[in-house]
């Protein structure tokens, strides 16, 4: 007579087990002190290998949490840097963006002056018209009678 089977598995039921893709089960009873006769050896040879696989998984997983630790670390740092730069930015920004006020303002005091240069050439225009108009005016008879005079001249010879 076979003895009676106790599932001391680990998983819920569907569930793979990342060492192995077996269930542990243990007999119990039997005639050699619960034992489970001549498959003793057997399944403690199984579970020294799962033990070793666990070892070795555990293992990687140290390495992996150094690498881990590592990295992190990297991050810590270049993250300061970064916050580093970012505040070096900043100041330049602000140091650029006075420069920009004060091109601002120099740039208005020269749009003053040409505004001011625009002011005084339109009445120097205006002036140099009217001196011409009134000077049309005061000598166009005059200028009159030496066009004709110089027209006859022109026309005798």
């Amino acid at each position: 007579m076979k003895a009676p089977v106790i599932d001391i598995t680990t998983r819920r039921k569907g569930e793979r087990s990342p060492f192995t893709d077996h269930k542990e089960t243990f007999y119990t009873g039997g005639g050699n002190g619960g034992g489970g006769g001549s498959k003793m050896e057997a399944r403690v040879a199984k579970l020294e290998s799962d033990v070793e696989h666990i070892a070795s998984d555990t293992t990687d997983i140290k390495m992996n949490l150094r690498k881990t630790s590592s990295d992190v670390s990297d991050l810590k740092t270049e993250l300061a840097l970064t916050k580093r730069d970012t505040s070096d930015i900043k100041a330049n920004t602000d140091a650029n963006k006075a420069e920009f006020e004060a091109l601002t303002t120099r740039m208005k005091g020269v749009e003053d002056s040409i505004n001011s240069f625009k002011t005084t050439v339109k009445v120097g225009v205006g002036v140099i018209s009217a001196a011409v108009v009134v000077f049309g005016v005061i000598a166009g008879p005059y200028l009159a009678k030496i066009a004709e005079i110089i027209n006859s001249l022109a026309l005798k010879n």
